[in-house]
C-alpha cells in the first residue's frame, strides 16, 4: 500500500492587486513584474514557518489547479504570488503550501532542507485542525 498525504498547510488569498510591467514587489523590492499582471497576497510568512529562501520564484504554491510562483521576498506575515496566468481567482480562494498537490518533500527540496524542518518550523500561531477516521 502506498503512503498517503496526511498533512496539509494552506491559507487564503487576502488581496489581489494589478501591477504593470517593471513594478516591484516585496521586501527589498526584489520581485519584478515581467509583464502587466496581478499579484495575490496570502496570509502566511516566515513568522508562520514559510521559509524565506522560497522567495522570488524558488518556491511555489498551488492555486486553482495550478502551480503558482512566489514573487518577491517572503515577508514576516504575508507572501505575494504571481497570479497573472490565472483567470478565475478571487480573494478568499484556498492556497495550498503543501498537501496533495505539492508534497512537503518538494517544499523541503526547494528550501534546501529536510521535511522534518519544514514540519517543525510551522509556528504555534498557525491554526491546527485535526481529523480522525
Amino acid at each position: 500500500k502506498e503512503l498517503q498525504v496526511v498533512g496539509t498547510l494552506k491559507t487564503k488569498i487576502s488581496q489581489i492587486r494589478n501591477l504593470k510591467k517593471g513594478e516591484t514587489v516585496g521586501y527589498g523590492r526584489v520581485g519584478k513584474m515581467k509583464k502587466d499582471g496581478k499579484i495575490g497576497v496570502i496570509a502566511i510568512g516566515y513568522a508562520d514557518g514559510l521559509k524565506r529562501n522560497l522567495s522570488n520564484g524558488v518556491g511555489n504554491v498551488f492555486v486553482k489547479n495550478k502551480r503558482i510562483p512566489i514573487i518577491g521576498n517572503v515577508c514576516m506575515d504575508m507572501t505575494m504570488l504571481d497570479l497573472t496566468d490565472i483567470d478565475e481567482v478571487a480573494v478568499g480562494d484556498d492556497v495550498e503550501i503543501f498537501g496533495k498537490n505539492i508534497t512537503v518533500a518538494e517544499v523541503a527540496k526547494q528550501a534546501g532542507t529536510i521535511t522534518y524542518e519544514i514540519m517543525t518550523s510551522i509556528s504555534m500561531r498557525v491554526k491546527r485542525v485535526f481529523f480522525m477516521e
